[in-house]
């Protein structure tokens, strides 16, 4: 369950309207932090604003933030000024079925998989005037001072496992539920339906800071990473503005190789599927501080 589920829990209701969150903390829930349709684009009303969820996990779950569109929401809808840090999945995730799913000034600290979006397009996946996700103003942060093995291993609660600070967009034909009540569609962005075609993902603003080649117990750490169940398609992303705070270089990012679990007759035949060795980043106006790599520009 959510720790806080505003007009999710029955599914997406017409009668939930005039809702205000504001300034609430969420720790320990199972599932998400906060399970809630964003506001309408453009509306920085401070209707949902302030809002922090930490420490969250739960059975192939654990999201800080778990956010789709409302019923009245059929073109857009937005979720901004939200936190989250130490979450098992990701701090803030979004998965509209509107045409267009935004995220603005967010802020993600030391989660395994930083933040990320889906969009359940079908209907409009050949609509190429349409950013589908856009993501605006946003501060992802690595490890950040809080172990993972307080006792380093030696008892108590630990993970060990490797993070990343932001995942590549989907487009998918089917979206899923709020809450999803069985557990092999979770976590919430594992992919259950095919992709679709021509989705637009863009960029602004993003900041990526204390990313490091390891985590403080050994593991891989990189900026952003493909998604882990993309087989299908992998839609070109966006970057512009972006800035790389103490980044070193072997953390920036990482391509994987199609693994071989993807080998499934009903999907891709017998080769696994290859969207990881089609998938393009652009990134222009680029900025690093605190170290540059190499191949910086």
């Amino acid at each position: 369950m959510g720790g806080v589920s505003i007009c999710a829990y029955m599914g997406k209701d017409p009668s939930c309207k005039d809702i205000k969150a504001r300034h609430n903390l969420v720790a320990g829930a199972p599932y998400g932090g906060f399970v809630m349709p964003g506001h309408n684009c453009g509306d920085y009303s401070s209707r949902f604003e302030g809002n922090v969820a930490h420490s969250i996990r739960g059975q192939k779950s654990g999201h800080g933030l778990v956010m789709q569109n409302g019923p009245d929401q059929p073109d857009c809808t937005e979720m901004s000024d939200f936190k989250a840090y130490k979450c098992y999945w990701n701090g803030a995730f979004m998965y509209p079925n509107s045409k267009q799913g935004k995220m603005t000034r967010m802020t993600v600290v030391d989660n395994i998989q930083g933040m990320g979006g889906m969009i359940a397009n079908k209907n409009n996946e050949y609509d190429m005037d349409i950013v589908d996700l856009v993501f605006n103003d946003i501060k992802v942060y690595g490890e950040y001072g809080n172990p993972d093995c307080p006792q380093r291993g030696e008892g108590g609660y630990c993970y060990k496992t490797k993070k990343f600070g932001f995942f590549s967009a989907l487009g998918t034909w089917s979206g899923k539920d709020f809450h999803i009540g069985e557990t092999s569609p979770l976590p919430p962005h594992n992919v259950m339906s095919i992709s679709s075609w021509g989705t637009r993902v863009e960029l602004h603003h993003v900041h990526f800071i204390n990313f490091k080649p390891e985590t403080d117990m050994g593991m891989p750490m990189r900026a952003f990473e493909l998604h882990p169940w993309g087989s299908d398609l992998i839609p070109m992303h966006e970057f512009y503005d972006t800035k790389f705070i103490n980044v070193a270089p072997a953390a920036l990012g990482y391509f994987f190789e199609p693994p071989k679990g993807w080998a499934i007759i009903k999907d891709c035949g017998a080769w696994p599927c290859t969207a990881p060795k089609n998938t393009i980043f652009s990134l222009q106006r680029t900025s690093f501080e605190q170290g540059r790599p190499s191949f910086g520009t």
